[in-house]
Protein backbone atom coordinates (compact mmCIF):
# COMPACT_ATOMS: atom_id res chain seq x y z
CA UNK A 1 0.00 0.00 0.00
CA UNK A 2 1.50 3.25 -0.83
CA UNK A 3 1.30 6.55 1.29
CA UNK A 4 -0.10 8.29 -1.05
CA UNK A 5 -3.26 6.45 -1.29
CA UNK A 6 -3.64 6.03 2.86
CA UNK A 7 -6.10 7.80 4.52
CA UNK A 8 -4.48 10.13 6.89
CA UNK A 9 -2.47 11.26 4.19
CA UNK A 10 -4.69 11.63 1.33
CA UNK A 11 -6.88 13.87 4.48
CA UNK A 12 -3.72 16.36 4.74
CA UNK A 13 -3.61 16.61 1.20
CA UNK A 14 -7.22 17.56 1.15
CA UNK A 15 -7.09 20.17 3.96
CA UNK A 16 -4.29 21.93 1.98
CA UNK A 17 -6.70 21.80 -0.94
CA UNK A 18 -9.17 23.44 1.22
CA UNK A 19 -7.64 25.73 3.12
CA UNK A 20 -4.14 26.63 1.81
CA UNK A 21 -3.94 29.27 -0.52
CA UNK A 22 -0.41 28.14 -1.01
CA UNK A 23 -0.96 24.76 -1.27
CA UNK A 24 -3.63 25.33 -4.21
CA UNK A 25 -1.43 27.59 -6.27
CA UNK A 26 1.64 24.95 -6.12
CA UNK A 27 -0.50 21.71 -6.62
CA UNK A 28 -3.50 22.45 -8.31
CA UNK A 29 -2.17 21.50 -11.87
CA UNK A 30 -0.54 18.60 -10.13
CA UNK A 31 -3.21 17.30 -7.65
CA UNK A 32 -6.58 15.57 -9.57
CA UNK A 33 -9.99 14.68 -7.97
CA UNK A 34 -8.71 11.07 -9.51
CA UNK A 35 -5.71 11.33 -6.88
CA UNK A 36 -8.55 10.60 -4.51
CA UNK A 37 -10.48 8.13 -6.29
CA UNK A 38 -12.42 5.53 -4.24
CA UNK A 39 -12.26 2.27 -4.24
CA UNK A 40 -13.92 -0.66 -3.38
CA UNK A 41 -11.55 -1.13 0.08
CA UNK A 42 -12.36 2.44 0.74
CA UNK A 43 -15.67 2.56 0.47
CA UNK A 44 -17.79 5.64 1.97
CA UNK A 45 -14.83 7.76 3.38
CA UNK A 46 -13.01 6.96 -0.15
CA UNK A 47 -16.26 8.63 -1.52
CA UNK A 48 -15.96 11.44 0.88
CA UNK A 49 -12.37 12.40 0.03
CA UNK A 50 -13.01 12.18 -3.80
CA UNK A 51 -15.94 14.04 -3.34
CA UNK A 52 -14.06 16.76 -1.39
CA UNK A 53 -11.41 17.12 -3.39
CA UNK A 54 -13.54 17.96 -6.38
CA UNK A 55 -15.18 20.25 -4.33
CA UNK A 56 -11.74 22.43 -3.29
CA UNK A 57 -10.81 21.99 -7.03
CA UNK A 58 -13.74 23.42 -8.59
CA UNK A 59 -14.15 26.33 -6.35
CA UNK A 60 -10.35 27.18 -6.49
CA UNK A 61 -10.93 27.00 -10.43
CA UNK A 62 -13.98 29.06 -10.21
CA UNK A 63 -13.21 31.95 -7.38
CA UNK A 64 -9.53 31.72 -7.30
CA UNK A 65 -9.18 31.37 -3.47
CA UNK A 66 -9.89 28.58 -1.11
CA UNK A 67 -13.16 26.87 -0.58
CA UNK A 68 -12.19 26.93 3.27
CA UNK A 69 -15.46 27.66 5.66
CA UNK A 70 -17.69 27.03 3.11
CA UNK A 71 -16.45 23.62 3.00
CA UNK A 72 -19.18 22.33 4.88
CA UNK A 73 -22.12 24.90 3.15
CA UNK A 74 -20.88 23.36 -0.06
CA UNK A 75 -21.15 19.61 1.19
CA UNK A 76 -24.36 20.43 2.55
CA UNK A 77 -25.99 21.44 -0.87
CA UNK A 78 -24.61 18.58 -2.37
CA UNK A 79 -26.11 15.67 -0.32
CA UNK A 80 -29.35 18.34 -1.43
CA UNK A 81 -28.44 17.68 -4.70
CA UNK A 82 -28.23 14.42 -5.25
CA UNK A 83 -30.22 12.90 -1.74
CA UNK A 84 -31.76 10.19 -4.26
CA UNK A 85 -28.24 8.54 -4.65
CA UNK A 86 -26.20 9.46 -1.59
CA UNK A 87 -27.47 7.36 1.02
CA UNK A 88 -26.85 8.03 5.29
CA UNK A 89 -23.32 5.99 5.56
CA UNK A 90 -22.06 8.50 2.73
CA UNK A 91 -23.73 11.33 4.18
CA UNK A 92 -22.64 10.34 7.42
CA UNK A 93 -18.85 10.27 6.22
CA UNK A 94 -18.72 13.75 4.18
CA UNK A 95 -19.93 15.27 7.14
CA UNK A 96 -17.33 13.83 9.47
CA UNK A 97 -14.60 14.74 6.66
CA UNK A 98 -15.49 18.15 6.75
CA UNK A 99 -15.23 18.56 10.71
CA UNK A 100 -12.16 16.35 10.25
CA UNK A 101 -10.29 18.36 8.31
CA UNK A 102 -10.89 21.67 10.66
CA UNK A 103 -8.08 20.16 12.33
CA UNK A 104 -5.33 22.41 12.50
CA UNK A 105 -3.19 19.48 13.04
CA UNK A 106 -3.82 18.24 9.60
CA UNK A 107 -1.43 20.74 7.76
CA UNK A 108 1.22 20.13 10.31
CA UNK A 109 4.90 19.37 8.35
CA UNK A 110 3.26 20.88 5.31
CA UNK A 111 6.69 21.12 3.69
CA UNK A 112 7.52 17.46 4.04
CA UNK A 113 4.37 16.19 2.63
CA UNK A 114 4.66 18.65 -0.52
CA UNK A 115 8.07 16.61 -0.91
CA UNK A 116 6.41 13.56 -0.62
CA UNK A 117 3.81 14.50 -3.20
CA UNK A 118 6.44 15.35 -5.34
CA UNK A 119 8.27 12.15 -5.03
CA UNK A 120 5.25 10.17 -5.61
CA UNK A 121 4.46 12.31 -8.86
CA UNK A 122 7.64 11.80 -10.14
CA UNK A 123 7.77 8.28 -9.84
CA UNK A 124 4.44 7.98 -11.41
CA UNK A 125 5.24 9.97 -14.05
CA UNK A 126 8.11 7.79 -14.87
CA UNK A 127 6.24 4.75 -14.52
CA UNK A 128 3.65 5.90 -17.33
CA UNK A 129 6.34 7.29 -19.46
CA UNK A 130 7.88 3.86 -19.40
CA UNK A 131 4.85 1.71 -19.95
CA UNK A 132 3.98 4.03 -22.77
CA UNK A 133 7.31 3.51 -24.39
CA UNK A 134 7.03 0.03 -23.68
CA UNK A 135 3.63 -0.35 -25.50
CA UNK A 136 4.20 1.68 -28.75
CA UNK A 137 7.54 -0.61 -29.10
CA UNK A 138 5.87 -3.52 -29.07
CA UNK A 139 3.63 -2.13 -31.82
CA UNK A 140 6.19 -0.89 -34.00
CA UNK A 141 5.41 2.67 -33.30
CA UNK A 142 7.74 3.98 -31.33
CA UNK A 143 9.36 6.89 -33.60
CA UNK A 144 12.06 9.13 -32.49
CA UNK A 145 9.77 12.36 -32.33
CA UNK A 146 7.33 10.35 -30.38
CA UNK A 147 10.06 9.49 -27.86
CA UNK A 148 10.66 13.29 -27.51
CA UNK A 149 7.07 14.16 -27.77
CA UNK A 150 6.54 11.55 -24.07
CA UNK A 151 9.92 13.13 -22.80
CA UNK A 152 9.04 16.54 -23.03
CA UNK A 153 5.53 16.04 -21.88
CA UNK A 154 6.61 13.89 -18.64
CA UNK A 155 9.47 16.73 -17.53
CA UNK A 156 6.75 19.44 -18.03
CA UNK A 157 4.61 17.55 -15.36
CA UNK A 158 7.42 17.33 -13.31
CA UNK A 159 7.95 21.26 -13.11
CA UNK A 160 5.88 23.79 -11.19
CA UNK A 161 2.18 24.15 -13.29
CA UNK A 162 2.58 27.82 -15.02
CA UNK A 163 -0.56 28.67 -16.60
CA UNK A 164 -0.28 30.06 -19.96
CA UNK A 165 -3.18 31.96 -21.05
CA UNK A 166 -4.09 32.37 -25.13
CA UNK A 167 -5.61 35.89 -24.85
CA UNK A 168 -7.46 36.22 -28.10
CA UNK A 169 -9.39 32.82 -27.28
CA UNK A 170 -10.27 33.48 -23.49
CA UNK A 171 -12.82 36.28 -23.61
CA UNK A 172 -15.23 34.81 -22.60
CA UNK A 173 -13.46 33.62 -19.43
CA UNK A 174 -12.62 37.24 -18.89
CA UNK A 175 -16.11 38.00 -18.80
CA UNK A 176 -16.99 35.18 -16.53
CA UNK A 177 -14.11 36.38 -14.57
CA UNK A 178 -15.25 39.73 -13.85
CA UNK A 179 -18.84 38.42 -13.24
CA UNK A 180 -17.26 36.42 -10.44
CA UNK A 181 -15.27 39.09 -8.81
CA UNK A 182 -17.09 42.43 -9.04
CA UNK A 183 -18.48 41.40 -5.94
CA UNK A 184 -15.31 40.44 -4.54
CA UNK A 185 -13.77 43.35 -2.27
CA UNK A 186 -10.79 44.64 -1.34
CA UNK A 187 -10.11 44.37 2.55
CA UNK A 188 -11.24 48.06 3.95
CA UNK A 189 -9.60 49.66 6.65
CA UNK A 190 -12.31 50.75 8.24
CA UNK A 191 -11.21 54.11 7.93
CA UNK A 192 -14.47 55.90 6.68
CA UNK A 193 -13.39 58.67 4.54
CA UNK A 194 -10.25 56.18 2.92
CA UNK A 195 -12.77 53.18 2.22
CA UNK A 196 -15.32 55.52 0.50
CA UNK A 197 -12.84 56.94 -1.78
CA UNK A 198 -10.63 54.05 -2.74
CA UNK A 199 -9.86 49.73 -2.55
CA UNK A 200 -6.69 48.61 -0.35
CA UNK A 201 -5.09 46.39 -2.34
CA UNK A 202 -5.28 42.77 -3.80
CA UNK A 203 -3.66 39.44 -2.50
CA UNK A 204 -0.02 39.27 -3.84
CA UNK A 205 0.87 43.07 -2.58
CA UNK A 206 2.87 45.15 -0.08
CA UNK A 207 1.06 48.49 1.38
CA UNK A 208 2.52 50.79 3.69
CA UNK A 209 1.90 53.69 6.27
CA UNK A 210 4.41 56.84 5.77
CA UNK A 211 5.23 59.03 8.83
CA UNK A 212 7.39 60.69 10.89
CA UNK A 213 8.38 59.44 14.35
CA UNK A 214 5.75 59.99 17.21
CA UNK A 215 2.69 60.31 14.46
CA UNK A 216 0.93 56.79 15.06
CA UNK A 217 2.80 54.19 12.59
CA UNK A 218 2.77 51.72 15.48
CA UNK A 219 -1.30 52.55 15.88
CA UNK A 220 -1.83 52.31 12.36
CA UNK A 221 -0.25 48.94 12.05
CA UNK A 222 -2.35 47.83 15.00
CA UNK A 223 -5.44 49.37 13.35
CA UNK A 224 -4.33 47.33 9.85
CA UNK A 225 -3.91 44.51 11.85
CA UNK A 226 -7.73 44.64 13.60
CA UNK A 227 -9.68 45.50 10.61
CA UNK A 228 -8.32 42.33 8.32
CA UNK A 229 -8.79 39.88 11.26
CA UNK A 230 -12.76 41.56 11.10
CA UNK A 231 -12.93 40.38 7.61
CA UNK A 232 -11.64 36.41 8.87
CA UNK A 233 -8.07 37.18 7.55
CA UNK A 234 -5.25 35.64 9.66
CA UNK A 235 -2.36 38.33 10.74
CA UNK A 236 1.12 37.36 11.82
CA UNK A 237 2.57 40.61 12.95
CA UNK A 238 5.78 41.37 13.45
CA UNK A 239 6.94 44.04 16.12
CA UNK A 240 10.46 44.74 15.85
CA UNK A 241 10.76 47.94 17.87
CA UNK A 242 8.17 47.53 20.79
CA UNK A 243 8.55 44.91 22.89
CA UNK A 244 5.42 42.57 22.46
CA UNK A 245 4.15 43.12 25.76
CA UNK A 246 3.83 46.75 24.45
CA UNK A 247 1.88 46.27 21.19
CA UNK A 248 -0.41 43.64 23.17
CA UNK A 249 -1.31 46.61 25.27
CA UNK A 250 -1.87 49.19 22.95
CA UNK A 251 -4.14 45.82 20.77
CA UNK A 252 -5.75 46.05 24.73
CA UNK A 253 -6.37 49.54 24.34
CA UNK A 254 -7.44 49.76 21.36
CA UNK A 255 -10.08 46.79 20.73
CA UNK A 256 -11.75 47.27 24.71
CA UNK A 257 -11.52 51.54 24.64
CA UNK A 258 -10.13 50.82 28.14
CA UNK A 259 -7.59 53.70 28.26
CA UNK A 260 -3.61 52.81 28.27
CA UNK A 261 -3.02 53.85 31.76
CA UNK A 262 -6.14 51.68 33.14
CA UNK A 263 -5.40 48.82 32.07
CA UNK A 264 -4.03 47.05 35.16
CA UNK A 265 -6.82 49.05 37.13
CA UNK A 266 -9.56 48.52 35.53
CA UNK A 267 -8.96 44.05 34.31
CA UNK A 268 -12.40 43.28 35.08
CA UNK A 269 -13.71 46.21 32.59
CA UNK A 270 -10.83 44.58 30.28
CA UNK A 271 -12.09 41.05 30.65
CA UNK A 272 -16.22 42.38 29.94
CA UNK A 273 -15.23 43.80 27.13
CA UNK A 274 -12.85 41.17 25.91
CA UNK A 275 -16.05 38.44 24.99
CA UNK A 276 -17.01 41.76 22.36
CA UNK A 277 -13.27 41.38 20.81
CA UNK A 278 -13.26 37.34 20.43
CA UNK A 279 -16.82 37.99 18.46
CA UNK A 280 -15.88 40.99 16.79
CA UNK A 281 -12.51 39.62 15.20
CA UNK A 282 -13.32 36.78 12.83
CA UNK A 283 -9.91 35.57 12.80
CA UNK A 284 -6.40 35.12 14.77
CA UNK A 285 -3.84 37.57 15.30
CA UNK A 286 -0.12 36.20 16.27
CA UNK A 287 2.57 38.47 17.50
CA UNK A 288 6.13 37.52 17.33
CA UNK A 289 8.49 39.85 19.15
CA UNK A 290 11.86 41.06 16.77
CA UNK A 291 12.90 43.48 19.62
CA UNK A 292 16.33 41.19 19.93
CA UNK A 293 17.11 42.09 16.02
CA UNK A 294 18.64 39.99 13.63
CA UNK A 295 14.88 39.52 11.49
CA UNK A 296 15.82 39.52 7.71
CA UNK A 297 13.15 38.79 4.96
CA UNK A 298 13.95 35.36 4.81
CA UNK A 299 13.93 34.99 8.68
CA UNK A 300 10.11 36.18 8.94
CA UNK A 301 9.41 33.71 5.84
CA UNK A 302 10.51 30.84 7.95
CA UNK A 303 8.42 31.72 10.57
CA UNK A 304 5.26 32.48 8.31
CA UNK A 305 5.77 28.83 7.23
CA UNK A 306 6.35 27.59 10.40
CA UNK A 307 3.22 28.91 11.55
CA UNK A 308 1.81 27.27 8.53
CA UNK A 309 2.83 23.95 9.00
CA UNK A 310 1.41 24.27 12.89
CA UNK A 311 -1.84 24.71 11.74
CA UNK A 312 -1.71 29.03 11.41
CA UNK A 313 -1.71 30.10 7.74
CA UNK A 314 -1.19 33.85 7.99
CA UNK A 315 -3.34 35.98 5.12
CA UNK A 316 -1.81 39.02 6.52
CA UNK A 317 1.59 40.47 7.10
CA UNK A 318 2.38 43.29 9.22
CA UNK A 319 5.51 44.83 10.00
CA UNK A 320 6.50 47.19 12.50
CA UNK A 321 9.14 49.08 10.91
CA UNK A 322 10.71 48.79 8.30
CA UNK A 323 14.07 50.42 9.71
CA UNK A 324 14.22 47.22 12.20
CA UNK A 325 14.54 44.66 9.03
CA UNK A 326 18.02 43.89 8.78
CA UNK A 327 19.31 43.21 4.88
CA UNK A 328 20.23 39.90 3.62
CA UNK A 329 23.31 41.33 2.30
CA UNK A 330 25.31 44.37 3.71
CA UNK A 331 26.38 46.90 1.63
CA UNK A 332 29.33 49.59 2.43
CA UNK A 333 29.66 53.62 1.70
CA UNK A 334 27.29 56.54 1.18
CA UNK A 335 24.28 54.47 -0.13
CA UNK A 336 24.62 51.52 1.37
CA UNK A 337 21.23 52.21 3.35
CA UNK A 338 19.39 52.76 0.22
CA UNK A 339 20.74 49.49 -0.90
CA UNK A 340 19.52 47.58 2.21
CA UNK A 341 16.17 49.26 1.66
CA UNK A 342 15.77 48.49 -1.60
CA UNK A 343 16.95 44.97 -1.48
CA UNK A 344 14.24 44.33 1.32
CA UNK A 345 11.65 45.89 -0.20
CA UNK A 346 12.35 43.62 -3.12
CA UNK A 347 12.29 40.60 -1.30
CA UNK A 348 9.27 41.76 0.68
CA UNK A 349 7.52 42.05 -2.45
CA UNK A 350 8.44 38.84 -4.21
CA UNK A 351 6.99 37.09 -1.16
CA UNK A 352 3.59 38.59 -1.22
CA UNK A 353 3.45 37.61 -4.90
CA UNK A 354 4.89 33.99 -4.36
CA UNK A 355 2.56 33.09 -1.21
CA UNK A 356 -0.33 35.53 -2.62
CA UNK A 357 -0.20 37.46 1.07
CA UNK A 358 -1.47 41.36 2.15
CA UNK A 359 2.21 42.76 3.50
CA UNK A 360 1.76 45.74 5.25
CA UNK A 361 4.62 48.05 6.53
CA UNK A 362 5.13 51.31 8.27
CA UNK A 363 8.64 53.54 7.05
CA UNK A 364 9.60 56.58 8.78
CA UNK A 365 9.37 59.90 6.62
CA UNK A 366 12.00 62.91 6.78
CA UNK A 367 11.29 65.13 10.16
CA UNK A 368 9.61 67.95 8.04
CA UNK A 369 7.96 70.55 10.60
CA UNK A 370 4.11 70.48 10.77
CA UNK A 371 3.86 68.67 7.02
CA UNK A 372 0.51 68.09 6.98
CA UNK A 373 0.65 66.14 3.24
CA UNK A 374 3.21 63.62 3.40
CA UNK A 375 3.91 62.38 0.01
CA UNK A 376 6.47 59.66 -1.75
CA UNK A 377 9.23 62.68 -1.27
CA UNK A 378 9.34 61.93 1.91
CA UNK A 379 10.42 58.81 2.64
CA UNK A 380 13.69 58.80 5.06
CA UNK A 381 15.83 55.84 3.04
CA UNK A 382 14.97 55.13 0.01
CA UNK A 383 12.36 56.86 -2.12
CA UNK A 384 12.30 53.86 -4.75
CA UNK A 385 10.28 51.57 -2.52
CA UNK A 386 7.09 53.96 -3.09
CA UNK A 387 7.59 52.71 -7.03
CA UNK A 388 7.53 48.85 -5.23
CA UNK A 389 4.29 48.91 -2.90
CA UNK A 390 0.73 48.93 -4.21
CA UNK A 391 -0.59 51.47 -1.57
CA UNK A 392 1.63 54.34 0.41
CA UNK A 393 -0.88 56.19 2.90
CA UNK A 394 0.59 59.05 4.76
CA UNK A 395 0.36 60.15 7.86
CA UNK A 396 0.71 63.49 8.82
CA UNK A 397 -0.33 66.93 11.25
CA UNK A 398 -3.83 67.76 10.89
CA UNK A 399 -4.65 71.36 8.95
CA UNK A 400 -3.82 74.34 11.06
CA UNK A 401 -7.72 75.72 10.88
CA UNK A 402 -9.02 72.57 11.95
CA UNK A 403 -7.39 73.29 15.87
CA UNK A 404 -7.58 69.21 16.86
CA UNK A 405 -4.41 69.29 19.25
CA UNK A 406 -2.38 65.90 19.75
CA UNK A 407 -5.32 63.85 18.55
CA UNK A 408 -5.26 65.44 15.25
CA UNK A 409 -4.23 63.75 12.05
CA UNK A 410 -4.49 63.92 8.10
CA UNK A 411 -4.36 60.90 6.17
CA UNK A 412 -3.10 61.17 2.59
CA UNK A 413 -2.87 58.92 -0.17
CA UNK A 414 0.56 58.93 -1.56
CA UNK A 415 0.59 56.68 -3.95
CA UNK A 416 -1.87 53.80 -5.53
CA UNK A 417 -1.53 51.66 -7.66
CA UNK A 418 -4.81 50.02 -7.79
CA UNK A 419 -6.99 53.76 -7.35
CA UNK A 420 -6.98 57.31 -6.87
CA UNK A 421 -3.60 58.96 -5.11
CA UNK A 422 -3.06 62.32 -3.78
CA UNK A 423 -6.30 63.02 -1.85
CA UNK A 424 -6.47 62.64 1.95
CA UNK A 425 -8.75 63.58 4.75
CA UNK A 426 -7.94 64.83 8.49
CA UNK A 427 -9.57 62.27 11.59
CA UNK A 428 -8.65 62.21 14.72
CA UNK A 429 -6.79 59.46 17.14
CA UNK A 430 -7.33 58.70 20.58
CA UNK A 431 -4.02 58.34 22.37
CA UNK A 432 -4.75 57.74 25.32
CA UNK A 433 -6.44 54.50 24.14
CA UNK A 434 -3.63 53.54 21.23
CA UNK A 435 -6.99 54.28 18.82
CA UNK A 436 -5.54 55.36 15.15
CA UNK A 437 -8.71 56.28 14.27
CA UNK A 438 -11.76 57.29 16.62
CA UNK A 439 -14.64 57.26 14.12
CA UNK A 440 -16.98 59.39 16.13
CA UNK A 441 -14.71 62.63 16.58
CA UNK A 442 -13.36 61.85 13.37
CA UNK A 443 -16.87 62.24 12.06
CA UNK A 444 -17.13 65.27 13.52
CA UNK A 445 -14.16 66.52 12.05
CA UNK A 446 -14.83 65.54 8.76
CA UNK A 447 -18.48 67.59 8.42
CA UNK A 448 -16.46 70.41 9.56
CA UNK A 449 -13.42 69.81 6.50
CA UNK A 450 -16.60 69.55 4.66
CA UNK A 451 -18.29 72.62 5.62
CA UNK A 452 -15.11 74.35 4.35
CA UNK A 453 -15.27 72.98 1.08
CA UNK A 454 -12.42 70.46 1.51
CA UNK A 455 -14.34 67.17 1.42
CA UNK A 456 -11.24 65.55 0.01
CA UNK A 457 -8.08 67.91 -0.31
CA UNK A 458 -5.91 67.62 -3.50
CA UNK A 459 -2.34 67.31 -2.43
Amino acid sequence: MSYFTDQNFQERMLAGLVGDFRFLRKFTGVLTAMDFAASAESGADGWAREAVARMALHWYKKYREPLGGMLRAEALDYIRANRNTVGKSYRQALLGLTERLNDPQLRTAAGAMEDKIRAYKTRQTMRNAIEEYITLQAKGELTAETFLRIARKSTQKLKDTVEVVDYLETLERRIKQRDIDKDKKMPFLFIEPLDRAIPTIPRGQVAMWLAKYGLGKSMACIHTAQAHAMQALNVLYFTLEDPEIVTSSRMDASMTGVKMSRLAARADLLRKRWEHVREELKAKIKIIDGTGGGWTVERMIEAWETQRMRGFTADVIVIDYDDKIKPAVVYKGDSAMRMHSHDNYEALTNWAARDQLWIWTAAQAKRVRDRVIVTGDDAAEDISKLRTVGLCLGIGFAPKELDLGPNGRYINVAKHRFGKSGIGWPIVADLERATFFDRDASRVVLAQWQGLGKEAQVA
